[in-house]
């Protein structure tokens, strides 16, 4: 799962215990899991090409 979801989940569930987060904090988090997310999804592997023809 990724860190962006999580952080949704985390914070709907803190909110739903009376714990609030300001919203200012929350797209702070938020945009760092964003740009946090992004190299990694750069880093992964290109798929493998299946053409047996060679």
């Amino acid at each position: 799962m990724s860190l962006m979801n999580e952080l949704h989940k985390k914070i709907a569930a803190d909110r739903k215990a009376g714990r609030d987060i300001s919203p200012v904090i929350e797209e702070l988090l938020l945009m760092i899991a964003e740009k946090v997310e992004e190299p990694a999804a750069k880093k992964a592997a290109p798929a493998k090409s299946t053409d047996t023809s060679k």
